[in-house]
């Protein structure tokens, strides 16, 4: 490892030099320095040269600087080097000159850049990937749409619905991801607000509120894509059943932490509630099959309680993200 240390005076003349930074200014500017002699005059470079006067006029004044410098050699390849200057005061406090080492970079900047490039290139990646994802997913969705246009039976078009709904869920996912910075993690409040606002749309019923209550948090894939496919499945639910008819009423889901490293999430509605005698046909249903392997996945569990209407509490242990400092 070679360190280039010298010294100059107040007019910017050398006062010490070590054998490496001789070397050095041989390589990069074919002199050959000397004590007493001006540092500038062995510049050949205009720019460097007012560079230079900015750089020593500022440790003149008490300023102790750490920067990257870049140079070019006689050959015309780059180097870097990492540059400390600081001022020499004698006993009364006066400055006399300043003392400067550099250390040659070279290396280590060209393979961060050469890192930086590789994970730049990883991100364009399976930001194109989950683009291509979520494009696949949606042409999936409207071949179950189509088909399920011409299914006349009510019960088995509903499946087709329902169907096409998860699939959206898990494409939402994707979508988010195509357009975040961080492709690993899930932003969970812009995420469940878009479950909500696509299954509003979905069914077109202005007649049922929503009220999303999220605390800020991000979650891994593998949190997130259960953690949503729950959600769709007992809003679903709630929509189709809670209020028959044309009655009007609320679905409130709220996302909020437990006990460390647990997640609580709750989807409640102020509709007819389960009767008794349908709890049991109710847990048999597909929606809350999904809902409790999810939930397994999750190394969670679920209540369901029923009253002045439905509520399903879903503790869970999730995946974090931490925030960048």
């Amino acid at each position: 490892m070679n360190i280039n240390i010298w010294a100059v005076d107040r007019d910017i003349c050398y006062t010490f030099f070590n054998a490496s930074h001789k070397k050095g200014m041989k390589k990069f500017w074919g002199a050959d320095i000397e004590v007493g002699k001006p540092l500038l005059s062995f510049l050949t470079n205009p720019s460097y040269i007012d560079a230079a006067k900015q750089y020593y006029s500022r440790i003149f004044q008490g300023e102790q600087i750490a920067l990257v410098d870049e140079l070019y050699d006689l050959e015309g390849d780059l180097h870097f080097f990492e540059n400390h200057g600081s001022p020499v005061f004698d006993e009364s406090g006066r400055i006399l000159g300043a003392t400067i080492f550099t250390l040659e970079i070279t290396e280590r900047i060209i393979n961060e850049r050469k890192i930086k490039k590789a994970l730049e290139e990883k991100q364009f990646l399976l930001r194109e990937i989950h683009h291509r994802i979520k494009n696949n997913l949606q042409i999936v969705s409207s071949l179950m749409e189509i088909q399920g246009s011409n299914v006349r039976d009510n019960e088995i078009r509903s499946i087709f619905i329902n169907s096409q709904n998860r699939i959206q869920t898990i494409a939402a996912i994707h979508d988010l991801l195509h357009q975040s910075e961080d492709l690993s993690c899930v932003e969970m409040e812009s995420y469940i607000k878009s479950l909500i606002y696509n299954l509003s749309d979905f069914y077109s019923e202005d007649r049922i509120d929503f009220a999303v209550k999220i605390t800020p948090v991000k979650f891994s894939l593998d949190t997130a894509i259960p953690l949503g496919l729950m959600i769709n499945e007992l809003v679903t639910n709630s929509k189709k059943y809670a209020f028959p008819g044309k009655r009007k009423g609320r679905i409130t889901v709220t996302l909020e932490p437990a006990e460390d490293p647990f997640y609580r999430c709750t989807v409640e509605d102020n509709g007819l509630g389960i009767m008794e005698k349908d709890s049991e046909e109710t847990k048999q249903g597909l929606g809350l099959q999904i809902v409790e392997a999810m939930v397994n996945q999750l190394a969670g569990s679920y209540t369901l309680e029923s009253g002045k209407g439905t509520k399903c509490i879903i503790r869970f242990k999730a995946g974090l993200c931490k925030n960048p400092d």
